[in-house]
């Protein structure tokens, strides 16, 4: 599971890539190579899991700010709310373990995940980062029908309607 080789995540990266192309490979590589990412850690509350590699695919830039180098997930909800959760301009990212030694934490965090129908919850002072697992969700919202981690980031407390 990585991102140059997940290609059901490639319309994430460069929605002008269609996975069927020959060419594939030659024209969604620009966007891998050139777009943002960062390394972090990933912990459940008091517990080293992996370090991972999150690549921004879309939405709104993360900024100057960009990803904590450590992230704690300390709550987790079921994955039906993430239809009211998730804003519409929600910066999305995909995760990949950092190296090979980091890939069983990884896959069993999402096993993890999946297997209780749970999003996962961190926060920083201003943000929100809500781990998605494969499921419906990610399928239907997010049009990724891969088996990699997803995650989206968003102001923990967005303005109120005027």
């Amino acid at each position: 599971r990585s991102l140059a080789t997940d290609s059901a995540a490639w319309p994430l990266a460069d929605s002008m890539v269609c996975v069927t192309d020959s060419n594939k490979w030659r024209k969604i590589y620009p966007s891998l190579a050139n777009g943002r990412k960062w390394r972090c850690r990933l912990q459940k509350t008091g517990r080293f899991i992996c370090h991972m590699v999150a690549h921004q695919v879309s939405g709104q830039p993360l900024g100057d700010q960009g990803m904590p180098e450590t992230l704690v997930v300390e709550r987790r909800f079921n994955i039906l709310h993430l239809q009211t959760f998730v804003l519409p301009d929600a910066a999305v990212l995909y995760f990949e373990p950092e190296a090979e030694k980091d890939r069983a934490g990884f896959e069993d965090f999402i096993d993890y995940l999946t297997k209780r129908t749970r999003a996962g919850l961190a926060l920083d002072e201003q943000r929100r980062f809500i781990f998605i697992p494969p499921c419906d969700y990610s399928k239907e919202q997010l049009e990724y029908k891969g088996k990699s981690l997803l995650g989206v980031v968003q102001n923990a407390f967005p303005p109120l309607a005027a």
